[in-house]
């Protein structure tokens, strides 16, 4: 429904009056003071509609978010469900559906009258409009959040908010960018709706590295997330599948919580190899690990020489670590991937430059002694 404005004329018949005026309110209002839908999108009568789209109503003011709600705000062919939220900067209220609408179909856009502004003044009467559907195929299978294919297109999202009925089909990657102020321990988590297939959720810093990921074979059902603690600074989420393409289109909620994060040590950040912590070979000991966190080190050596390290994990001992040495390109020279303890690997230098030890463990508050030596 359009915005409705006043405008008051006054003759200049009468002498006392003035020659002629005018007023007009800037912004949207009403002669009984009720508020009224400014627009939907979906527009009615709308048609090649995606099946996944979000309907989105703005008013002409400010609501009352109790009123606005699954009852208040339908989307019906046969019975469709959904989650409706309300968001107060924009006026706007958003229905989200929890699977898909039947391709090249007709439905009916309700939004109740009983939905109240902030004063209490109800819409008054229902608004309704309708909107048809596309075909089933990839095109109209695309969400909310597209395009977000790249680390440079991420998708803004909020902590603790679920971001519902996302898909992915084809070639399609999601990307998904949040911001945190503080050290926490941080939970992705994606709740998938429909798959069938290898899909995955990878936590990436801004250079698309990984720090970690989770998934395999996924069915409608399963939940895939990852437990990490991160510095402060700004993260990525991606979905994806293994790296072919998706066999069938998948369909999934998407939330990212955070918690009190694990005790970690003055060595941090030192995730990756651009973040190795230099130290002198020797023994190092009481060094912290937490789930999934890489920690790198870098100390120089000359071809021909052995390097030697040994790790102790005296408190958190009985997960499964990794531990690996490589060379100036970043080489992997020697690993181990177990739960033994103690652990030794040994590797002899093939060329002189800067090397690198990594210790992973799938456990936090992981206390460690780590004995690095380089001999002739």
């Amino acid at each position: 429904m359009a915005r409705r404005f006043i405008f008051l004329f006054c003759a200049a018949a009468l002498a006392f009056a003035l020659a002629s005026c005018s007023s007009s309110s800037d912004g949207p209002s009403s002669v009984s003071g009720d508020p009224t839908v400014d627009s939907t999108s979906p527009a009615d009568g709308a048609t090649d509609v995606g099946l996944v789209k979000r309907v989105e109503i703005e008013f002409t003011e400010a609501m009352d978010p109790t009123t606005v709600d699954e009852t208040t705000l339908t989307v019906a062919e046969r019975s469709i469900d959904g989650f409706v939220e309300y968001d107060e900067a924009t006026d706007t209220a958003t229905f989200t559906p929890d699977t898909l609408y039947a391709p090249n179909s007709w439905f009916d856009v309700t939004v109740s009258g009983r939905i109240k502004d902030l004063d209490g003044d109800s819409l008054g009467q229902d608004e309704t409009s309708s909107f048809q559907t596309g075909a089933f195929d990839c095109a109209h299978l695309t969400d909310h959040a597209e395009p977000n294919n790249s680390i440079a297109e991420a998708t803004p999202i909020e902590i603790g908010r679920t971001y519902r009925s996302l898909t992915g089909c084809e070639t399609d990657t999601d990307l998904f960018e949040f911001t945190i102020d503080d050290t926490l321990k941080v939970f992705p988590l994606a709740e998938f709706k429909r798959a069938n297939e290898w899909c995955y959720v990878h936590m990436k810093r801004y250079t698309g590295e990984d720090y970690g990921f989770m998934g395999g074979n996924v069915e409608a059902g399963d939940f895939v997330g990852g437990i990490y603690t991160l510095m402060p600074g700004t993260y990525y989420v991606e979905v994806a599948d293994d790296g072919g393409g998706f066999e069938e289109w998948i369909l999934y909620d998407l939330t990212v919580t955070t918690g009190d994060p694990c005790n970690d040590d003055a060595y941090e950040d030192n995730d990756f190899f651009d973040e190795a912590s230099p130290i002198t070979p020797g023994l190092h000991e009481d060094l912290r690990g937490c789930r999934v966190d890489s920690d790198y080190y870098s100390f120089h050596v000359d071809a021909g020489q052995t390097i030697t390290m040994t790790v102790d994990a005296h408190t958190g001992g009985t997960t499964t670590r990794q531990y690996r040495i490589f060379g100036p390109s970043e080489n992997q020279l020697t690993y181990y991937w177990d739960t033994g303890n103690p652990v030794t690997l040994d590797v002899v230098a093939a060329q002189s430059g800067t090397h690198y030890v990594c210790v992973r463990y799938w456990s936090d508050d992981v206390i460690y002694d780590m004995n690095v030596t380089v001999t002739d």
